[in-house]
Formats: C-alpha cells, sequence, structure tokens
C-alpha cells in the first residue's frame, strides 16, 4: 500500500475547514471501474456532487484527494445528523465487467470466481491502508463503517456500498473489522476466499450464544439470543449471509462460523421421499438418541409432514402416517422426480 497525493482543488468540497477525525468510512463507487486516476478526473472540478478522500486500487495504489483531516462530501447526512466532519472517507475501486440494475445496487453480470484474486488484493490493501489510518488517529477497528451501515445509524445517506459486493467474497463489514484488529495486533489476517451463496432455508445454529437482531446487521439492537443449538428457518436472506427467522423474532447470521443449513424451505411440506436404506429405522423423535419404533424394508415412497434437525442426519422426517421420523437425504432417502 502507498499514498500518491494529488488534490482536487477544483472541487468546490476541497476547502470546508480542518476535523477531528473520529470515524472511517469504507466506500465502493458503485461502477465498474478500476482506476483511481479516471475518479480522479471526475471529482477534481467545479460541479462535482461529492469528494471523498481517497480511493484505493488493487495495486496498492492510494490516489489521495484531499488531506486526510480536511471536511470530506462522501457519506451525506441522515435523520440524526451527517459524519462528514469527522469521518474519512476512502472508495474501494470495483473490478470492470459488470454492470448495475437502474436505481438498485444490485450487481448484474458479476462473476464472484473470476474477480476472486480482484477481491483478495484489494481487500489485503484496504486492511493496510484502513489500520495505517487507524494507528495515525488513534482509532480501533470499532471506529470503522461502510457507508449502509452509516446510513443505518442514521448519519449518511441511503447507500447499500459494501454490503452489496463483499459478501460474494466471503467478507463483510464484521470481518473486515475483525481483520483490521488482528493487523493492528499483529495478528496473522486469514485472505479473502469467495463464499457459498446463502439462501433460504433451515439452519442449524452451531454457536452457543447466538445474537437475535432488530435488523440485518452487528449495528442492529440484539433483540434475543439462541443458546439451544436448535433448527431454525430463514425465510430470506440480506446483507450477504443475515437470515430473516420464520418466527418474525429478528434475524440472525447464518454464516458458517454461526450456522450450518440442513434443509430446504422452497420444497413446501408435506412431500414425498424414496427410501434407499433396505432397513431404515423409524424413530420415536427426531434423532438416533430416540428408540427404535419399526423398520422400513420395502424401499418404497413416503410421505414426510415435519422436519427437524436430528443427531445421525443431517435432517429428519415426521411420517405422514404417524409411525414415527426417518432419517432423510444421503444414503436415506431421495426426492422422487
Amino acid at each position: 500500500m502507498y499514498i500518491e497525493e494529488r488534490w482536487a482543488k477544483e472541487n468546490e468540497y476541497f476547502d470546508r475547514g480542518k476535523m477531528k477525525v473520529e470515524k472511517l468510512v469504507l466506500h465502493s463507487p458503485g461502477t465498474a471501474q478500476p482506476s483511481a486516476d479516471v475518479f480522479y478526473n471526475n471529482y477534481n472540478r467545479t460541479g462535482a456532487n461529492a469528494l471523498p478522500h481517497a480511493f484505493l486500487e488493487r495495486s496498492g495504489r492510494v490516489l489521495q484527494l484531499m488531506p486526510w483531516d480536511n471536511v470530506g462530501c462522501h457519506v451525506g447526512a441522515g435523520p440524526k445528523g451527517g459524519w462528514n466532519g469527522l469521518s474519512i472517507g476512502v472508495e474501494v475501486c470495483e473490478p470492470a465487467g459488470h454492470t448495475y440494475q437502474p436505481n438498485s445496487g444490485t450487481m448484474i453480470g458479476y462473476d464472484a470466481q473470476k474477480n476472486a484474486a480482484y477481491f483478495a488484493d484489494i481487500y489485503e490493501q484496504a486492511i493496510q491502508l484502513f489500520a495505517y489510518l487507524c494507528e495515525r488517529y488513534g482509532l480501533t477497528e470499532r471506529d470503522i463503517y461502510c457507508h449502509a451501515e452509516v446510513h443505518r445509524l442514521g448519519y449518511g445517506s441511503n447507500h447499500i456500498d459494501i454490503e452489496h459486493w463483499w459478501p460474494k467474497h466471503g467478507k463483510n463489514m464484521d470481518t473486515f473489522r475483525a481483520d483490521v484488529g488482528a493487523r493492528l495486533r499483529g495478528e496473522t489476517v486469514r485472505p479473502a476466499e469467495p463464499e457459498t451463496e446463502y439462501t433460504s432455508g433451515m439452519y442449524k445454529v452451531l454457536a452457543d450464544n447466538l445474537t437475535i437482531r432488530r435488523g440485518p446487521g452487528t449495528d442492529y439492537e440484539a433483540v434475543g439470543y439462541i443458546t439451544d443449538h436448535g433448527c431454525y428457518t430463514a425465510t430470506e436472506i440480506v446483507n450477504g449471509h443475515w437470515g430473516r427467522l420464520k418466527s418474525g423474532a429478528g434475524y440472525i447470521s447464518v454464516h458458517k462460523a454461526y450456522c450450518r443449513r440442513v434443509g430446504d424451505t422452497d420444497h413446501k411440506l408435506p412431500y414425498m421421499v424414496k427410501v434407499l436404506d433396505g432397513a431404515l429405522n423409524i424413530r420415536s423423535g427426531p434423532g438416533t438418541d430416540y428408540p427404535v419404533m419399526g423398520v422400513i424394508r420395502d424401499q418404497g415412497s413416503y410421505t414426510v409432514t415435519e422436519t427437524s434437525e436430528g443427531t445421525g442426519a443431517d435432517l429428519w422426517g415426521k411420517l405422514k402416517s404417524g409411525a414415527g421420523w426417518i432419517a432423510l437425504g444421503g444414503a436415506f432417502t431421495s426426492r422422487p422426480e
């Protein structure tokens, strides 16, 4: 990471006074443009509608457009006020090759696998830059936010960056803050890697104390906790890995660090399964720790009216006949075409 100073003095927001730096705000431009020079040309003129402090390229080049302690114009304001007067704004350049759905933060044609190396490189450079800024201004990783988070807190305009992009590579603001914190402490940071896309469905909670939040992110209020290692249904996924609980209690992170997917709610109950095992036990409950009530030996088709997590299989199904529960999936059952 290296810094090149090139002041955008033609921009009317360049000289709005000095500030005490209290926060760091991470942005992405919302356009497929990896060159900071292109953005400099756009912002170094009269009539530009904003001015961030810097643009970060994959190479590690930081093109700084104004002194770090100048008041910028990068995050707007919300109902509680604005953070332009206390925060540094850095734009992380996106790779070429994709577009955006009109009036939306939805990327079209973005290939996470193809862009994996680009993202891994620029993510590492972002860690270096934000660790440097933290050290320079006496801040910690807890003082780092993205534009979307600032908006939800009530201090920024309505933007989605970087939550529309980074989760495609298994990273988000929580992991970024953790990685910057690790770098500040001299610890090794795990490289970015493509993330399997999380979808609605049933998830087994692995964490001992998983927080339920009012909204899809750690900046939302905690409204409860899951401590039973149970199985819960996420009816939709927001911001990469935040699942809306079917119960309406709130949102949980279904990231693989906290949960494991065990079912698919897109297939409505009841449904039919074909038995593959020549001697499939019927148990009184969903798991091998329940007593055996009978055995299916005919490899026939059976209707399941309810599913649940349990020991011995990823998912268990309750038989429509009321005879008990059988293990689903794997070598036990299949779904008839």
